[in-house]
């Protein structure tokens, strides 16, 4: 046990159940900051070409909404990672045992299935979509689809990632702020 009576994953065998998180987790942070650092670069380049030089670029609005979708999603998915994405834990969090466990089940089914219906619906639209092309990079509108499919279908895998560590006694970042 760790210094918050925590059950460690290197100890009882379940040290696995965090690396796919850990991937995931540092996959969406770089995208965060790559994303973020790129959408100001370019709207702040933007600006200052329109006032110094009275032009801009073409492609300067098109980018950022391309990008803004991979910023919004990885937040999402990392909020998931943290319990802080449609948290409705505070009732798990106030029962024990056998009521804890049923409550935590009912939980992750919902979001799980709530995401795969998602996933499902975004995955009809990429052909839809896919006609679509942005005006000047001609960027195939299913890219911002893929996008939320690949959320969805994160959100989901996070949901039930954190359901089998309840299963094996490993609290998530919210509850151990709650319990301590």
């Amino acid at each position: 046990m760790d210094n918050t009576g925590n059950i460690t994953g290197n100890r009882n065998g379940t040290s696995w159940l965090h690396w796919p998180d850990q991937i995931i987790d540092a996959v969406c942070k770089a995208i965060l900051c790559v994303t973020c650092a790129a959408m100001f670069a370019i709207l702040l380049a933007n600006v200052f070409l329109r006032y110094l030089f009275g032009t801009s670029l073409e492609w300067a609005s098109e980018l950022p909404e391309l990008l803004f979708p991979w910023f919004v999603m990885s937040g999402v998915v990392l909020a998931t990672s943290h319990n802080a994405h449609i948290y409705i834990g505070f009732i798990t969090d106030r029962a024990t045992g056998a009521a804890r466990l049923a409550l935590a089940f009912l939980r992750a089914g919902l979001i799980i299935v709530t995401y795969a219906v998602l996933a499902w619906v975004a995955l009809d639209l990429l052909p839809i979509v896919a006609d679509e092309r942005t005006p000047v990079l001609g960027v195939p509108g299913s890219v911002t689809y893929f996008v939320l499919l690949l959320g969805f279908l994160l959100i989901g895998f996070k949901e039930l990632s954190i359901l089998i560590k309840a299963l094996h006694g490993i609290r998530t970042p919210s509850e151990k702020v709650a319990y301590e």
